[in-house]
């Protein structure tokens, strides 16, 4: 695995594909954090959406991050995504949610996922010369009565504040 693979430094463009449940049912990872924050003793807390993020960045275009995100990134039958250029979505934290959380591997630290991604990018016959991958796990939150409680949950639950940025909405 080359050095490209989990960095988004890279020329080029910056797409971000987000990768969610098709049913709120379906979110075991996301009703697992709820579990957790009602142990923290914040049961207000009503709703915790989870969604897998990949940041794609280099020459690459539109329908080519289609179709990754199509035949490798997302489960057909479970899962739906979106994708848009930046890396930025200023849409966050959505309709019916009060707050974001975003979880990023910190610069130097390795992302296997991101160096997987990249070689079944190549196995699907994609060039991947130059172009980088980098992940990241998004939360979005409903019930939330203050920025504190946010930050308790993405400090306390979230993150590993060792190899982890975190980015609020």
């Amino acid at each position: 695995m080359n050095s490209s693979s989990t960095s988004v430094s890279q020329p080029g463009i910056l797409w971000r594909v987000s990768v969610s449940p098709r049913q709120e049912k379906n979110d075991p990872h996301g009703n697992a954090v709820l579990h957790d924050i009602h142990e923290l003793g914040l049961k207000h807390i009503q709703r915790v959406a989870s969604s897998r993020v990949f940041f794609i960045q280099g020459e690459i275009d539109d329908e080519a991050v289609s179709r990754v995100a199509r035949l490798l990134l997302a489960d057909p039958i479970t899962e739906v995504f979106n994708h848009r250029q930046g890396g930025d979505d200023r849409s966050l934290p959505g309709d019916g949610f009060d707050a974001a959380i975003e979880v990023h591997l910190k610069g130097g630290v390795m992302d296997p996922v991101a160096g997987s991604t990249i070689e079944a990018m190549a196995d699907m016959g994609l060039d991947t010369a130059g172009l980088a991958v980098a992940t990241a796990r998004l939360y979005r939150l409903k019930g939330i009565a203050s920025i504190a409680e946010v930050e308790t949950i993405a400090r306390r639950l979230l993150s590993n504040g060792c190899i982890e940025d975190v980015h609020l909405t």
